[in-house]
């Protein structure tokens, strides 16, 4: 079984800082044949990263300089520190003000927990997942003129803002329309079910009744796990979105097309 290099986008949730001990919402953003390519454009990424969080002074937005660094972490830190510069680390920002190389800019970043990505080696069979909005007969991702958005995970809680409000944009773009009784086969099961979580509804407009999702507002400053949505496809005639295994070939290949 071949072997690939896939770039990931990591994100953490955020409550007051971003808790970085909690890495649930990882999507595969690039394929690589190579490791060395993968950990090139690693590299490009964090650094990029690195000099706009200092630009704007938002390390402290994670939880690491925040008060809440773990032991191990200020461990390695304290270490890191100490053979760069020959001293030891009183204070953990103290390690912002290094003077450091390219190499160096990635280590401290995943050394502290911080990196927004990371390089993984995955075979070419092994199972990714997709979600199909099947209004729009396309892919999240391919809905705003991208490539596929592959999961490593098929569980819906999303912490990265930007990918989130595609996803709820996608919703909100292509929501199911009509009467319920057109919408399902059991109308009265999908009422209750809307009616029962707190940001679907069933509204009007003019002529046009849809079902419709304030998740932007449901989840402000955090988002949340909203897995429960997946339930209301199997109150649907025609499913609002399908989530859908790959292997890593198989979306390289539609990604190609």
């Amino acid at each position: 079984m071949s072997k690939k290099y896939a770039l990931r986008s990591i994100s953490y949730p955020y409550d007051n800082h971003y808790i970085t001990t909690d890495t649930d919402s990882v999507y595969i953003v690039e394929y690589f044949d190579s490791k060395s390519e993968a950990e090139e454009e690693l590299k490009s990424r964090l650094v990029d990263d690195y000099s706009s969080y200092k630009k704007a002074g938002n390390f402290s937005s994670f939880d690491v300089f925040d008060g809440y660094a773990s032991e191990k972490v200020l461990e390695k830190a304290s270490e890191f520190y100490t053979n760069k510069t020959g001293e030891d680390l009183s204070n953990i920002e103290d390690v912002l003000e290094l003077e450091l190389s390219d190499d160096e800019i990635v280590e401290l970043m995943i050394l502290l927990g911080i990196n927004e990505y990371d390089v993984i080696e995955i075979d070419e069979e092994e199972t990714v997942y997709a979600i199909w909005i099947n209004k729009a007969e396309k892919y999240l991702g391919q809905t705003y003129g991208g490539n596929i958005v592959a999961f490593d995970n098929k569980h819906l809680r999303f912490n990265s803002g930007g990918l989130y409000d595609q996803f709820v944009g996608a919703l909100e773009r292509y929501s199911p329309q009509g009467e319920l009784s057109d919408l399902s086969d059991d109308p009265d099961a999908l009422l209750s079910f809307i009616n029962a979580v707190k940001y679907l509804h069933y509204e009007q407009s003019g002529e046009v009744k849809y079902i419709y999702t304030d998740l932007i507002e449901h989840s402000y400053g955090y988002y949340g796990n909203i897995e429960e949505l997946i339930q209301i496809n199997s109150l649907l005639k025609k499913p609002w979105f399908e989530i859908r295994e790959f292997t890593m070939d198989e979306i390289e290949q539609i990604n190609k097309a």
